[in-house]
């Protein structure tokens, strides 16, 4: 029998969150060295999980790559059967600029995680020939991650691999995103889109890509869980929030010094 939580911790144990948790995302995230989620996990991971869109304003460093790489990949793996060949069924969107590789950073993250689930981890080891001739054969599901970073691959190299691997998750900056989307091959309907990430929304505005983001969430099924992560909300990612997100909850989780963190919950308006 595992040892009681210290007082006060059980609301962030990982094997307290309801939906529960996979049992190999648990081996996951304790192999990481996380012995318990912070702040920002315990208040979105449950939210997502139970199909609410969440704005959440949280600071850089307390966890949220986490907070919504989890419940993406858990919505993935719980379907009930895999995502047809060049449908997307979920994206995460993070800023470009100078600030490109926190998208690679992201999926670094999330290749650490899907380390621990056989299926995926089998797909992300094998080579684009080995991935090519057993694409058809396997029925079972798991998470193929795509990296769409501007700078890096061009744009007819990206939906090569796209074409290739069929990836049913995208991590991807702005504007390369919507090139790929662009494309006649790629598909994100409503039978086959979860899930949608916007990372550092403020950032993602600052930079200037409100109409990229406009034209993206216009080839996107309304249908579908948003969630939005950014360190303030500005009157510009409030308007993002408004067009889209459906009924959202927000969490505030704000660290005062070293000596605590407030963790606050509403709908969002």
């Amino acid at each position: 029998m595992a040892p009681k939580p210290p007082a006060g911790t059980s609301s962030r144990a990982w094997d307290a969150v309801t939906p529960p948790l996979s049992e190999w995302v648990l081996d996951a995230v304790s192999s990481m060295g996380f012995s318990r989620m912070t702040p920002v996990q315990a208040s979105t991971i449950p939210l997502f999980m139970a199909h609410k869109d969440v704005v959440v304003e949280a600071v850089t460093g307390s966890g949220k790559t986490l907070s919504f790489l989890i419940p993406v990949v858990e919505k993935l793996l719980r379907l009930e059967e895999p995502i047809k060949k060049h449908h997307v069924g979920a994206i995460v969107i993070s800023p470009t600029s100078i600030d490109r590789e926190l998208a690679l950073q992201i999926y670094t993250v999330l290749k650490s995680l899907l380390a621990f689930h056989p299926p995926s981890a089998s797909v992300l080891n094998l080579s684009d020939d080995d991935a090519h001739r057993q694409k058809e054969s396997s029925s079972t599901l798991k998470v193929v991650p795509q990296l769409l970073l501007g700078g890096t691959t061009s744009p007819a190299e990206d939906l090569s691999t796209f074409l290739k691997q069929s990836p049913n998750l995208l991590v991807s900056t702005p504007g390369r995103l919507l090139e790929l989307l662009s494309s006649p091959h790629v598909h994100c309907p409503q039978s086959s889109f979860e899930m949608l990430v916007l990372d550092e929304a403020d950032r993602l505005l600052d930079l200037g890509f409100k109409e990229t983001l406009q034209n993206i969430l216009r080839r996107l099924p309304k249908q579908r869980r948003t969630g939005l992560f950014s360190a303030s909300i500005s009157e510009a990612v409030d308007q993002i929030v408004r067009v889209g997100l459906r009924n959202p909850v927000k969490v505030m989780v704000k660290v005062k010094g070293t000596s605590g963190v407030q963790d606050k919950r509403t709908p969002a308006r």
